[in-house]
This record gives structure tokens, C-alpha cells and sequence, in this order.
């Protein structure tokens, strides 16, 4: 007797880390926009980021760690650890700041994004329920 309730527990607990993994696969994300705040000397990028979750469980998302690259140019670094809980069926918008690479020049920035036709591309790991899984996002500019 004392088996079956241990397998059971422990059927129960692998259940729910399996359904907790499967649900961090189902979150999907968006780029809503891009926006640039302060001057030559003092540039911030922001990206605002939707992130979905259409499954029956609340997320916890801990963080996101990137390279944001236009086109195959790196031009900085997310590095976001703010927690944040997506409601099951829900959706969350969060604005990501970008740590902008002090070799690409604020003025090159602005150069390609007003130039248009430009991939914005967020290469890196995002961990949410403490699980660490590889995240790709792209924002094209026209």
C-alpha cells in the first residue's frame, strides 16, 4: 500500500513538472515596438515586449538575458531579471531596456532605424519557473 502512495505522489510530482516545462514551450512573445529615449551621450533603447501564455497555467518568468543585434550587428545587451506572472490565457506587456554596445555609435543606431528594412534580432536564454530555455525573437523595421 505504502508503494502505490508513493508512485502515485511521485506520478503526480512528474506530472506536474512535465506540465510546467510544456507550458514555458507554449509561451510565445511579440515585439510591439521599439522606442529611443535621451540624446547622443546618453541613448536608451527600449523595447516593449508582449509575451502570451495561451495554456491553463500562471507563468513566472524570472528573466531574459540577450543580445539584441540589428541585421548581424551587435549593438547591445538585455539583461532583465525583473519577475514578472503571466495569467494563465493571459498576456503581459513588459519594456525591456537595452545596454546599449558603446562601440556601435548612438549615431549609427539612429542611422539604420530610420533607414527602415532592418531585422532586429533577440538571441538568448530566458528562464521562467526557474527552467533556462533558448529565446528567439524578430522585429523587422520597414
Amino acid at each position: 500500500m505504502k508503494n502505490i502512495i508513493l508512485l502515485s505522489f511521485l506520478g503526480a510530482i512528474g506530472y506536474y513538472l512535465y506540465a510546467n516545462v510544456k507550458s514555458i514551450d507554449n509561451i510565445t512573445t511579440q515585439v510591439e515596438g521599439i522606442s529611443i529615449k535621451g540624446g547622443l551621450l546618453n541613448l536608451e533603447l527600449l523595447i516593449n515586449l508582449k509575451i502570451l501564455n495561451p495554456t491553463g497555467y500562471n507563468i513566472d518568468l524570472q528573466a531574459l538575458q540577450a543580445g539584441v543585434y540589428i541585421n548581424q550587428d551587435v549593438i547591445g545587451d538585455i539583461d532583465y531579471n525583473t519577475p514578472v506572472t503571466i495569467q494563465s490565457k493571459g498576456s503581459k506587456n513588459i519594456i525591456v531596456p537595452v545596454f546599449l554596445n558603446p562601440v556601435f555609435a548612438a549615431a549609427t543606431l539612429i542611422q539604420k532605424l530610420n533607414a527602415g528594412n532592418v531585422d532586429i534580432n533577440i538571441k538568448g536564454v530566458v528562464t521562467a519557473e526557474g527552467i533556462r530555455q533558448n529565446y528567439l525573437e524578430t522585429y523587422k523595421i520597414v
